[in-house]
């Protein structure tokens, strides 16, 4: 178990101080892939390396298994060596000129858990095998590839068994191919062993594919916490809807509403659309009504209800193999929708209705 308590940490540049993380707060649980995404700058890295033990903060305090290794108010500071953490880093730091077995066994040869010659032996080819790379044990590691040399990075920080795993961007160095793959790899793997790990990563699906739970950062702070399909379908703010997937936003102001947290009514430029109310809008709010592509029904023929349908022309149809992106022009927005690759493409310039139901529309603060 991981627990981030009030982190904070400020950096001095010529341009004066910045704050890089500020009060940050978490928890990991015992066999939880957790990640922390956003963009670069945001402070997410920083954050790891404080866990780590490569910075130190101004403040907070840092828990391992129940055990301290920073605390500002008690004066604790764990040097990295004495944590007990693997890590994985974006440039692999895989030896070149050792063999992928001499790799993977480094700490238990040269690490304060020093093994006997057969145990380390035996160790390394458990792990080699749980990272498909049995077969090359003896390949010099300067002859493999970006995703073999990502299974090394990998066995080496596991074999040791540490009690947490940290990754920063492990993924990025790969073609977008070799990403996908290794994705699921990487989750079949912690899914097995179930390991605690904190993955830092800015690709958004990258964490929304691995993740159990995931915390998004902006500006040093964490801005939402929870389960990936949560945070996507629910974001809670305009920065996070905007960042986490593809979103639509059509501005509006709430015109009538049934009673806190039931359907609404918000009055935009292209009309009027019932959806859903939080608990604090109130009648007169200006808000952003926010839905996904794939929310948006397209129909051929108006529909037979007018409650959440809009008319539009196809402004751009994109195929990208998966599915058939639309950009529809509805009034003064551009809408994006994706359907089936199956289903007939619409024309460029034909004329459509959008449907939105009620309850994929998330209503925010403007």
């Amino acid at each position: 178990m991981l627990t981030v308590e009030g982190l904070t940490r400020t950096f001095v540049t010529g341009d004066g101080q910045v704050q890089a993380v500020h009060d940050v707060s978490f928890e990991v649980k015992t066999g939880e892939f957790f990640s922390l995404l956003g963009p670069s700058g945001c402070g997410k890295t920083t954050t790891l390396r404080c866990i780590a033990g490569l910075e130190t903060p101004d403040s907070g305090e840092i828990w391992i298994d129940d055990k301290p290794v920073f605390s500002s108010k008690k004066g604790i500071m764990v040097p990295v060596h004495e944590r007990e953490i693997g890590m994985v880093f974006q440039s692999y730091a895989v030896w070149p000129h050792m063999t992928v077995a001499q790799n993977v066994s480094y700490p238990l040869v040269h690490g304060r858990r020093k093994l006997p010659r057969n145990e380390t032996k035996k160790r390394v080819k458990e792990i080699l095998h749980l990272v498909q790379l049995d077969d090359l044990e003896a390949r010099p590691s300067s002859l493999l590839s970006g995703g073999q040399q990502q299974r090394v990075a990998v066995a080496r920080a596991l074999v040791a068994e540490p009690q947490l795993l940290l990754m920063d961007e492990p993924l990025s160095n790969l073609d977008a191919k070799l990403r996908v793959e290794m994705r699921h790899e990487l989750r079949d793997l912690f899914e097995r062993l179930k390991l605690t790990a904190l993955y830092v990563t800015h690709d958004q699906e990258e964490a929304l594919v691995l993740s159990h739970r995931m915390a998004v950062m902006h500006g040093g702070r964490v801005v939402q916490l929870g389960p990936p399909m949560d945070i996507y379908k629910e974001p809670a703010n305009l920065f996070v809807a905007g960042f986490v997937g593809t979103t639509n936003l059509i501005e509006g102001r709430v015109v009538g509403a049934d009673g806190a947290g039931e359907r609404g009514l918000v009055e935009t430029a292209v009309g009027k659309l019932r959806c859903a109310l939080p608990q604090q809008v109130v009648q007169g709010q200006r808000v952003s009504l926010m839905f996904r592509p794939e929310a948006v029904s397209i129909h051929t023929a108006a529909c037979g209800s007018p409650v959440n349908v809009l008319p539009g022309h196809v402004r751009a149809v994109v195929f990208t193999g998966n599915r058939i992106e639309y950009d529809i022009d509805v009034g003064q927005y551009h809408v994006r929708a994706d359907t089936n690759p199956y289903v007939a493409p619409l024309e460029k310039g034909q004329s459509v209705w959008l449907e939105m139901p009620a309850d994929r529309i998330r209503v925010l603060a403007a």
